[in-house]
């Protein structure tokens, strides 16, 4: 196997799904851990993978669960483990900690992690240490960036990412710079630096998009490379591995066989966007559900308009598990209820869209999906997947992040649209 990952959400699992589909391998990702420990380690394609929800958990709800998956993962023989991590690096010492993946990795044998979260493709970068994040335009200090400096769960506080991974791993970071990227003997000398000094998580700073296959050869010499980082990490760590980035180009999504369900659990602002977008299109019929109240007369209200052929939203209004600062905890009510919208009405969409992060995760863990494989690219950073486990039938499922997309992806998702996006890029 070139690639094991586990990835903390069910978002960002599709990202890494998405690059290997965009150098022509084939991915696999399993949506529970009870469904990859039944697969046959050795039966497993090239890239293979876990999602799971161990971004909204706390370190000690996540290592029995990570060191499982891992130990199954471990006959395959990876060249490549990766923790998947999201692109702005939300975590905190509480929820979504790299404390479980790191020390996990030194106990089998990790003389070195890198942390990689720089992704270029969506104007995220690392510079010093310092990691910035495009928020609709506009590239930011991660600190500075909106969404991320008013998270509801994990605000951003620190732009280096040096002191913000210390805070959960008890111990110092290190970091490769820009200007150890100069040249292979720069490069070699950082990491020698690094190692003497005993830093044993490494930060790597990403500007271009070279600089994530230079990161993938000097990784790569480990046998396996552990690695916690984003789809950028997966770009740079395939390509060292042979991977040729456009050697499979899957065709633009087609158009839904009939009406699509959005069910969106996302407090983004960029998904706040993308929902009046939509919100006055005659085809479209939006629906803002309050947590707080029953959602069975909306459920059945979306059954009606969907067998009438219209697209429908159902959104908590910017509410999601976490609750942002000026709401009520609402642990899994939110998920709850939008998974609820989906069963009501299981065979009445042709096209399920689940938006959030932590959403996507729950909803499906909810509905029973068990495996998911990419059928064709959308707007470009996602993938309209084909989900099992739900229903009768293997459903065409897309699941968005909150800050992934153009201001048109819910069109998009419908029509199979695919062009210049003018969301967060």
């Amino acid at each position: 196997m070139d690639v094991f990952f586990v990835a903390d959400d069910f978002t960002g699992g599709v990202d890494v799904l998405l690059q290997a589909a965009r150098c022509g391998q084939p991915a696999t990702m399993f949506l529970s851990e009870k469904a990859f420990l039944t697969a046959e380690p050795s039966e497993l394609p090239s890239c293979t993978g876990v999602a799971t929800t161990f971004r909204r958990s706390a370190p000690s709800e996540v290592e029995d669960g990570l060191r499982r998956i891992l130990d199954h993962a471990a006959a395959a023989e990876p060249r490549v483990v990766q923790y998947k991590i999201c692109s702005t690096a939300d975590s905190s010492p509480t929820r979504g900690s790299v404390r479980p993946p790191f020390e996990q990795f030194l106990q089998r044998g990790a003389k070195r992690v890198a942390l990689l979260v720089g992704q270029p493709g969506l104007r995220r970068y690392t510079a010093f240490a310092h990691h910035f994040a495009n928020d609709r335009g506009t590239v930011y200090r991660l600190d500075r960036q909106p969404t991320m400096a008013n998270h509801p769960s994990t605000p951003m506080h620190e732009s280096d990412l040096r002191l913000h991974f210390a805070e959960q791993i008890n111990e110092q970071v290190g970091s490769i710079t820009l200007e150890d990227l100069r040249d292979n003997e720069t490069l070699d000398a950082a990491w020698n630096r690094e190692t003497e000094a005993g830093r044993r998580l490494v930060v790597l700073d990403v500007v271009r998009p070279e600089d994530l296959a230079t990161h993938g050869t000097a990784l790569t010499a480990d046998r396996p490379a552990y690695v916690i980082g984003s789809g950028g990490a997966t770009l740079g760590l395939g390509a060292a591995l042979g991977w040729k980035e456009g050697a499979m180009q899957h065709a633009p999504a087609a158009a839904a066989g009939g009406p699509v369900l959005v069910v969106a659990g996302s407090c983004s602002k960029l998904t706040a966007a993308q929902i009046a977008r939509v919100a006055d299109l005659p085809e479209w019929t939006v629906h803002s559900w309050d947590p707080t109240q029953p959602v069975d007369s909306l459920a059945t209200e979306a059954g009606r308009l969907l067998d009438s052929g219209q697209h429908v939203l159902v959104h908590s209004g910017g509410a999601t598990s976490a609750g942002p600062a000026d709401r009520p905890v609402l642990g899994m009510t939110v998920p709850q209820g939008l998974a609820r919208v989906v069963s009501a009405t299981l065979g009445r969409f042709a096209r399920l869209v689940v938006a959030g992060g932590d959403t996507s995760g729950d909803v499906l863990t909810l509905l029973g999906a068990t495996t998911l494989t990419t059928l064709a690219v959308l707007d470009r950073d996602t993938c309209l997947c084909l989900v099992a486990g739900i229903g009768e039938s293997d459903l065409e499922v897309v699941l968005k992040g909150g800050q992934i997309g153009s201001l048109d992806f819910f069109v998009r998702a419908a029509q199979g649209e695919v062009g210049d996006a003018d969301g967060d890029r």
